[in-house]
């Protein structure tokens, strides 16, 4: 009985203190209400417009956020790459046949994560979290709504060169979380499957 609890004590040494898991996907989603509505589908954009920039490239840029840490990769694709502990926003990257981004207000994450101001990041045309839906509306269209949560969705294309350097149509969902008449979360999906 007395060396099942000295194995037990040198384990512990050995592996060190328990960690407590974060589920960032949980978190993420959460926040971004990425994927809620099951759909690929929006309100029309006559035009694409994307996250840090104004051109596919810029949204692809995010994910060339390097760092000498480790990733932090959740959901299977995602990859958290800063967080603004003064304003408590949150900057995210997708992979694996996308080329997406996340800006979104949510709590610490429980790990760590490069610090950087996210304050004034915002889309191509102007939008950044604390926008009114005002403002959506009148960059992107829509109906009127009201409520202190809710999401909308739209659907563009973008254009990018396959890497046999032809024109390819790429899919692009923005979905955006309003709370109490206040963009809190913008996350641009582009899938990039047709350039491969």
């Amino acid at each position: 009985m007395i060396g099942i609890f000295v194995i037990v004590g040198i384990l512990a040494i050995v592996l060190g203190p328990a960690r407590a898991t974060v589920d960032l996907g949980k978190w993420f989603t959460r926040a971004t209400a990425y994927q809620s509505s099951g759909s690929a589908t929006g309100t029309a954009m006559a035009k694409a417009d994307f996250l840090g920039g104004t051109s596919y490239e810029s949204v692809c840029h995010i994910g060339a956020l390097k760092t000498n840490a480790q990733p932090i990769i959740f959901n299977n694709f995602w990859q958290l790459m800063r967080y603004d502990r003064k304003h408590h926003i949150a900057l995210a990257a997708g992979s694996t046949d996308q080329c997406s981004g996340a800006l979104f207000v949510a709590p610490p994450p429980g790990v760590d994560v490069p610090d950087q101001d996210l304050s004034a990041y915002a889309t191509g045309r102007g939008l950044h979290l604390g926008s009114t839906y005002e403002t959506v509306r009148s960059l992107y269209g829509g109906t009127a709504k009201s409520g202190s949560h809710f999401v909308v969705e739209y659907a563009a294309s973008s254009w990018a060169l396959s890497i046999t350097k032809k024109r390819v149509e790429l899919p692009e969902i923005i979905t955006i979380v309003v709370d109490n008449d206040r963009v809190s979360a913008i996350t641009v999906y582009i899938d990039t499957g047709a350039m491969y």
